[in-house]
């Protein structure tokens, strides 16, 4: 296992792949802030003090899409390249290298993710202010939330790379999923924050307007389908990226068991398709 570390973290270094993705993950963290503070300057410092949450932590929306390309083409080298077959000749378990190829993308995504929280204090402070750092929610439970956000991407598209010997095939099924997974996520989160009561404007026979409030609000969701939403809410790493993002969101208990519980099943379905694969 030591040996299958070592080589596969000295192909990341040496690889293009890592460094071009590190630096689209810096380079869209900085215009993120440079966005924020022409936004600051129309708007005033009330408004980069309420959305300074949303930007700290908006490399979790995105990350699924960083870990679809790098996981995709990473392993698929592997096969393309013969690099897997020559692993298995020299007696290392299909175990073994199936979790070191994981733990380099876990790596890679946590790698990812520390480069934004860093351009944003670095970036973020100069351009937007101190506020912009300042004004962040506490952040324990959403760190141990971002992590596990990783963990459940690098399982899920390790899995697929790992199933499939075809790197371009992979590469359009893992990026396509990742965009489902993010609009999937907005869906439910927007469902699940509709407010239960809402304000409407009803015209009058005089042509005028009249202000009704706390009407029942069509678009709210209640009774057996808020409780398959909220689970689906739970286990989708897109939505709980949302739920970090708000600045006003808190810590749901289930949702760290159901992310942790979704990594070790993918991991688990993954081990023993491959132990199962036939390999040429």
């Amino acid at each position: 296992m030591r040996k299958l570390l070592s080589a596969n973290f000295a192909r990341l270094v040496k690889g293009k792949l890592f460094w071009t993705l590190e630096a689209a993950c810096c380079a869209l963290s900085v215009i993120w802030y440079i966005l924020a503070a022409r936004n600051t300057h129309n708007m005033g410092l009330p408004w980069l003090q309420g959305n300074a949450n949303y930007y700290f932590f908006l490399i979790n929306i995105y990350i699924g899409i960083f870990l679809a390309i790098f996981a995709s083409l990473f392993i698929g080298t592997e096969y393309a390249d013969g690099t897997l077959r020559n692993k298995l000749s020299v007696g290392h378990r299909r175990r073994d290298i199936y979790l070191a190829n994981l733990t380099v993308i876990i790596a890679v995504g946590l790698i990812f993710t520390l480069t934004h929280f860093a351009a944003a204090v670095l970036v973020g402070m100069p351009f937007a202010g101190t506020a912009a750092v300042t004004a962040i929610a506490p952040p324990v439970w959403r760190l141990g939330e971002t992590a596990l956000i990783v963990l459940v991407y690098a399982a899920l598209f390790t899995l697929l790379a790992m199933a499939d010997t075809n790197r371009a095939r992979v590469a359009v099924i893992a990026l396509l999923l990742s965009l489902a997974l993010a609009l999937g996520g907005m869906a439910v989160y927007g469902k699940l924050h509709q407010p239960e009561l809402t304000t409407r404007m009803v015209m009058q026979e005089d042509g005028s307007f009249l202000r009704e409030e706390n009407i029942p609000n069509p678009a709210y969701v209640s009774g057996a389908a808020r409780e398959i939403l909220t689970w689906f809410k739970a286990f989708l790493p897109s939505s709980q990226a949302l739920q970090i993002a708000n600045r006003d969101g808190t810590l749901e208990i289930r949702a760290p068991f159901c992310l942790a519980g979704t990594a070790v099943l993918l991991t688990f379905c993954g081990v023993k398709l491959f132990v199962k694969k036939d390999i040429q």
